[in-house]
């Protein structure tokens, strides 16, 4: 989001005159794909295999107009192909033109609240660090902490005795509700 953020500014700046939409913002993982299939058949499609094994994960722009620069499969006309898929981003429509369950998409408003929301956070973030603030603070959700990845567990002195104590209990969110406390202001965070 900070990215997104930093590229709309400088896009801002270089076109003023333009109105600066995001048009997604994705997460590539840089692997070597195989392909697997029992026998060569010259009719099956390994180019959508392929994009398929490429997909990007993230969130794009709801916009129609947006939809159909960064995947032909949405159609040209500035309406939605009903029923389509891409195999390049993490978007599908549904036969009745609505989009499906798992499409990730973001319209203008929620684009807004992540990025007023991050910078906000990143910019508290700053402010902490200069302050001296710099807590061994991990979180636990679920199962997961965020010591589970850190290449830094073995040197930040923290015991496992005092885990439960230093550790910030985290809440499953629903997404709905995550954008929702996004959109409050500072003063009303919980």
């Amino acid at each position: 989001v900070l990215y997104m953020a930093a590229a709309m500014d400088i896009e801002k700046r270089d076109n003023g005159e333009k109105n600066i939409v995001p048009a997604g913002m994705f997460y590539y993982y840089v692997k070597d794909p195989v392909l697997k299939f029992d026998h060569f058949d010259e009719d099956e499609d390994l180019e959508e295999q392929m994009l398929g094994e490429y997909r990007c994960s993230g969130y794009a722009s709801e916009r129609t107009e947006v939809l159909q620069k960064l995947d032909s499969v949405f159609g040209t006309n500035g309406y939605l192909e009903n029923g389509a898929k891409s195999s390049c981003v993490p978007v599908n429509v549904t036969s009745k033109g609505d989009f499906g369950r798992y499409a990730k998409v973001l319209s203008d408003e929620k684009w807004e609240k992540a990025i007023t929301h991050t910078t906000r956070k990143a910019a508290e973030f700053g402010r902490d660090i200069m302050r001296g603030k710099i807590d061994i603070s991990p979180y636990h959700l679920g199962k997961e902490t965020g010591c589970d990845y850190c290449g830094l567990r073995g040197i930040c002195g923290m015991e496992r005795t005092e885990f439960g104590s230093r550790c910030r209990q985290m809440e499953e969110k629903e997404e709905e509700d995550i954008w929702e406390d996004m959109g409050k202001k500072e003063g009303e965070q919980r």
